[in-house]
């Protein structure tokens, strides 16, 4: 068979839902979500749009189906057998999710439904918490803290203006701004599990528990994103 032939056979080739996903995550990575339709991604996979329905419903089942495909490349196990450790590992993985996919990311907040994979994830870390003897409450208050900041912060982070000029207060300038750019959206989820937990009576700085939850949190990384999530996290 010549190589146009097999080229001829391997554009015949029939696509599948998760071939139609990927491409159109890949297309999101490259032009940025607003440039996705149905018939770029139609061209990009050469085919026509309508070709496209086979496998998936409308634009909205690509969205949610990208979803999907970033919650996937987060190992649902922790691969550290501390709580602690898994819950840097998990913060460290959200961010650099949001690294990798800086165009697809928003869909995180923007579409808000209850996947598998991430009640997967939170149940991982509460395993390894309860273990440990964490209250029940208290490893919730600190994963509804960890998800939005992880993502909500990277995602500033991204669109981080020019550092203040080296100084005493630098630090302090580009919290202030990261907070400043956060998104309405993250607050109020963060302010909502603190309220919990406090009316349960588990503060996040409250007890020998809190003081680790604390430590948990305080990522090795200088980003100022990281900087700003702890001071957050940690009144």
């Amino acid at each position: 068979m010549t190589v146009t032939a097999q080229s001829e056979r391997a554009a015949r080739a029939p696509l599948s839902r998760q071939q139609v996903l990927r491409a159109a995550l890949d297309y999101v990575d490259q032009h940025g979500l607003e440039a996705l339709s149905m018939h770029k991604l139609g061209a990009e996979l050469g085919v026509k749009a309508m070709s496209l329905y086979k496998h998936v419903a409308d634009k909205d089942d690509i969205l949610d189906g990208i979803v999907e495909l970033l919650w996937d490349e987060i190992p649902t196990e922790p691969a550290a057998g501390d709580w602690r450790e898994a819950i840097r590992q998990l913060a460290a993985a959200l961010r650099d999710l949001v690294h990798r996919h800086p165009h697809a990311a928003t869909l995180l907040y923007s579409r808000q439904e209850i996947r598998e994979r991430p009640l997967r994830l939170a149940h991982g870390a509460l395993r390894l918490m309860r273990k440990d003897g964490v209250p029940e409450e208290c490893a919730v208050a600190l994963l509804r803290t960890v998800f939005p900041y992880g993502i909500g912060y990277a995602l500033a982070e991204l669109s981080l203006p020019p550092p203040p000029p080296p100084g005493p207060d630098s630090e302090i300038a580009l919290i202030r701004q990261v907070s400043g750019m956060l998104s309405r959206t993250v607050m109020p989820i963060h302010h909502r599990s603190t309220q919990r937990s406090r009316r349960s009576g588990c503060r996040p700085g409250a007890g020998a528990w809190g003081r680790a939850s604390r430590s948990a949190l305080i990522s090795r990384s200088s980003s100022p994103a990281i900087v700003a999530g702890r001071v957050s996290i940690a009144r």
